[in-house]
């Protein structure tokens, strides 16, 4: 959330969008996200050009800075997501998935790339840990 407050501040509306989420998940070089990036090749400046008009502006409780209303939604698509799954956290799949039914981003993706970011990013991993030496607590 920091890294895409940090792109949107860097924009000339200083408004956050949906492509500064993008941008900041792309920008992350650990985990599902780290993959991501380094599977597909996005050019940062022609993802930012795509801020483009605003048809309205609030406030948002996860954010600092004024957020368009598409922020909200795509974070109204990812909470959806999240209660599908029964999860109880919003996690990178949930936004990925949410973020690619932006119209502002989906649009200017390759169909491989939206393939391999939803294959990677929505993807569960197994958190396997050998617990044969461990003790557990009584």
């Amino acid at each position: 959330m920091k890294h895409a407050e940090r792109e949107a501040s860097f924009s000339e509306q200083k408004v956050l969008h949906p492509v500064h989420l993008f941008i900041a998940c792309l920008e992350e070089k650990t985990g599902a996200l780290g993959e991501i990036s380094l599977k597909i090749n996005l050019n940062k400046l022609s993802l930012s050009d795509l801020t483009g008009n605003i048809n309205g502006k609030t406030q948002s409780e996860f954010f600092s800075m004024t957020v368009t209303k598409e922020v909200v939604q795509v974070f109204e698509s990812a909470f959806k997501y999240m209660k599908r799954y029964n999860q109880v956290y919003v996690n990178e799949g949930h936004l990925l998935k949410a973020l690619l039914t932006d119209s502002s981003i989906k649009h200017h993706l390759f169909e491989e790339d939206k393939h391999t970011i939803l294959t990677i990013g929505t993807t569960s991993r197994d958190m396997i840990a050998h617990l044969g030496r461990y003790t557990f607590p009584s």
